[in-house]
């Protein structure tokens, strides 16, 4: 887009090689046919991780040396967009409109699609080669009609070599939507009480043969009364994972009966990332949830209990406790960092004074991973029991830092074991627990769900927050509550610029964190954010960015400030 490169009537001087194979399983949209295409042969290239959205008009050199063209390549398209055969396009890079001046930054899996009269031909970035600018021929068999491919060229910042980028089709994947009904949800607002179970998978839609859930399209699924779950449980707590995505978007989990659009449970960043977040969702219609999904993904969706009607019990309450820190394997003595397939068991009674665990039934913890290897996760369940075919942590690329919070059964003994499928660093900070028998009787700590609702979107009139500041916000009145309450949160970072982490505190400088963040992406987990008349939200940022709050429900809470167990070892 600056500065310019020679240019040449000679067809090498032109030639980029870059190759884009498309992975199995690319969703491909409803092939309608285009009506309206600007001429005969004309081909709407879009490549939305790079912005880029151009016709290519058929032609060779002199369309290309158009200000701002770009041409299918006629000498050397062997077939049609979506059939077999080759089609090549190519553009310049820094003259003549640098129409493709981001080609070069096109990354493994990124979509790209194309467009002509026949409808929409989905590929997928497979890889990007740099080619002399002759000699070239060898690497490409242009002429191999077994395959749906397209070719993207464009020029190199050294003149004697060329991006060259090779593209292959698929036949489209099945996905899936279903109409959900918008209505009255029939949502409970009785106190309820916390009932843990051993995790289990509730959906896979990689494994039901179903498909994907298409971008835009909504499905629901039947809770209440399913094995294990109570036929009168009001909502569920549930780990969503969104894995393979074929794009930015997001995807909301709420009561089947409520338009979820307006609020978001799992953000993603671009094709192929995996990502997982806890929700404690409000059941609606029928004994269902919904979920709605911006972009098309594949669903894995863990529960791990649920919630009933109760105003009086010893088990199954929320305690609140002030958040911290009990393992830090980058810097514990105690426990090295975890390798791959290691399984380690972790007892909170050794870590932190005080605590009381025979009256505890599960914690809630906030488990993040570190330097973990792309698509490895972490499982975290009560020790003496069989490890579950489930996850709490899906860590996405190289240096994540992936936070989600969790609830833990302990085992007898008050511990709990994790699972690393690869090598890498685990941080767990507490900040609450569910009580058991032993705890005494109350009528505090039960979770109210509610309609979910945004109560805070910084980006709606307000000011990026500044790195390292603490900004204070009132969520009781959006929230429409009365009185103490825990609320039930999902927090979101969008927009950021740099990486760090999120923190909501008490006003003091934050010795734990809710969220890590990196440069550019959205992310969210899940918080419990104290909430009482007349005072207000602490939210400490360690970088530039936005923040989003939405709410699904509240715990009931006393008015005497949250406990805190003091660490035996650092």
């Amino acid at each position: 887009m600056t500065k310019s490169c020679r240019s040449s009537n000679r067809f090498a001087q032109f030639l980029i090689g870059a190759f884009l194979a498309v992975s199995a399983g690319f969703v491909v949209g409803s092939p309608a046919p285009v009506s309206a295409m600007a001429c005969d042969g004309c081909v709407v290239l879009s490549a939305p991780t790079i912005n880029l959205n151009v016709t290519a008009q058929p032609g060779g050199q002199a369309t290309i040396d158009q200000p701002g063209g770009v041409a299918v390549y006629t000498p050397l398209t062997t077939g049609s967009p979506g059939g077999p055969g080759t089609v090549w396009i190519i553009g310049h890079r820094t003259t003549h409109g640098s129409v493709f001046n981001q080609v070069p930054f096109l990354a493994p899996g990124a979509p790209i699609s194309l467009i002509n009269e026949s409808g929409v031909h989905q590929y997928i970035v497979n890889r990007l080669l740099v080619v002399p600018s002759r000699g070239w021929q060898p690497q490409v068999d242009i002429h191999d009609m077994s395959r749906v491919r397209l070719i993207i060229q464009t020029s190199h910042p050294d003149p004697s070599l060329r991006y060259l980028i090779e593209a292959f089709g698929v036949a489209p994947e099945v996905c899936r939507t279903t109409a959900v009904a918008v209505g009255d949800p029939n949502l409970s607002s009785a106190t309820t009480r916390f009932v843990p179970i051993p995790a289990q998978r509730l959906l896979d839609t990689r494994a039901d043969g179903g498909g994907a859930v298409c971008g835009g399209g909504d499905i629901s699924l039947q809770v209440a009364g399913l094995p294990g779950i109570s036929p009168n449980a009001t909502a569920v707590a549930l780990t969503v994972t969104a894995i393979d995505s074929r794009g930015a978007g997001f995807v909301s989990v709420g009561p089947a009966g409520v338009d979820l659009s307006g609020t978001s449970t799992v953000n993603l960043n671009g094709a192929g990332e995996t990502r997982a977040n806890l929700v404690m969702a409000p059941i609606g219609l029928s004994g269902q949830i919904a979920i709605h999904v911006s972009v098309t993904t594949h669903l894995v969706i863990d529960v791990s209990g649920y919630f009933e009607p109760s105003t009086s019990a010893h088990d199954g309450r929320f305690v609140d406790v002030a958040p911290e820190r009990v393992l830090d394997t980058r810097t514990d003595p105690t426990q090295h960092r975890l390798h791959s397939s290691e399984t380690v068991t972790v007892k909170i009674a050794d870590r932190l004074a005080q605590f009381p665990t025979a009256e505890v039934g599960a914690l809630l913890v906030n488990l993040t991973t570190v330097n973990g290897i792309p698509g490895g996760y972490l499982t975290a369940w009560a020790s003496g029991m069989p490890r579950p075919a489930t996850s709490n942590v899906n860590v996405s690329m190289i240096g994540d830092v992936a936070a989600n919070l969790a609830i833990v059964p302990l085992g007898a003994d008050g511990s709990f074991q994790l699972f690393a499928s690869t090598d890498l660093d685990v941080i767990i900070d507490i900040v609450g627990y569910f009580t058991n028998n032993n705890a005494p009787e109350t009528s505090i700590g039960f979770f109210v769900p509610v309609t979910p609702r945004r109560v805070l979107d910084t980006r709606a009139g307000q000011p990026a927050l500044g790195a390292n500041t603490t900004t204070d916000f009132d969520l009781v009145g959006p929230a429409g509550t009365v009185g103490p309450v825990n609320l039930v949160t999902n927090l979101t970072s969008t927009a950021s610029l740099g990486g760090g982490f999120v923190a909501i505190t008490d006003g003091l400088a934050p010795s734990t964190s809710n969220l890590n963040v990196v440069r550019g992406e959205t992310r969210a987990n899940l918080a419990i954010i104290s909430a009482r008349d007349a005072e207000l939200t602490h939210v400490y940022v360690s970088l530039q960015t936005h923040i989003i709050i939405d709410v699904t429900g509240y715990f009931t809470t006393e008015t005497q400030p949250r406990t805190r167990y003091w660490l035996l070892r650092t």
